[in-house]
């Protein structure tokens, strides 16, 4: 595990921090491919190496050790993808507006609104609860990649797919936890 915070270190315990990582990686929109890029370099300038890389968000908290069983099958069958987590939006993503400028909301399918939801096919989110890949796909992969054609997805409940950005998240991820009695 790495962290940027001493603060963090202390509270987990310093036998589960195997280094820290620059400031510079620890910011709110640094994109996790570059974390990890560095946390396997550094790994690897330890003579630590890996078949396959796994990232598990530490804002992913209703994640269970049965959806990681299943991705790490998956991952077997598909050792040339690239495996995350997914879950399909409640309603069609059709039926989605964006609001301009005056406040007013545009559809951003126009007239797709009107459809049933059944004439729809399903769509999916990442959940970012994890990734997962062979590290041979991992060290051929830069910034620039496209990554498109790779992804392969393990299906997360949707009342467990609280992804936690804002306090309204970490709200509903405490009442989906009290539910679940996890």
């Amino acid at each position: 595990m790495s962290t940027e915070s001493k603060k963090i270190s202390k509270i987990v315990g310093n036998k589960y921090i195997d280094f820290f990582r620059p400031k510079k990686l620890s910011k709110d929109k640094t994109p996790t491919f570059k974390v990890l890029k560095f946390v396997v370099n550094e790994y690897i300038k330890n003579k630590i190496k890996f078949d396959e890389i796994w990232c598990i968000n530490a804002c992913s908290p209703l994640i269970k050790i049965s959806d990681l069983e299943k991705a790490s099958k998956v991952l077997k069958k598909n050792p040339n993808n690239i495996i995350i987590s997914v879950s399909s939006f409640n309603v069609p993503i059709e039926w989605s507006f964006k609001k301009n400028k005056k406040d007013k909301l545009e559809p951003l399918f126009p007239g797709a609104y009107k459809k049933n939801s059944q004439n729809f096919k399903k769509k999916y989110f990442d959940t970012g609860d994890f990734i997962c890949m062979n590290y041979k796909i991992f060290k051929n992969i830069n910034i620039k990649s496209n990554l498109d054609k790779l992804y392969h997805g393990v299906e997360i409940e949707k009342f467990r797919s609280v992804d936690i950005d804002e306090i309204e998240d970490w709200k509903i991820a405490e009442l989906f936890y009290k539910g679940l009695k996890i």
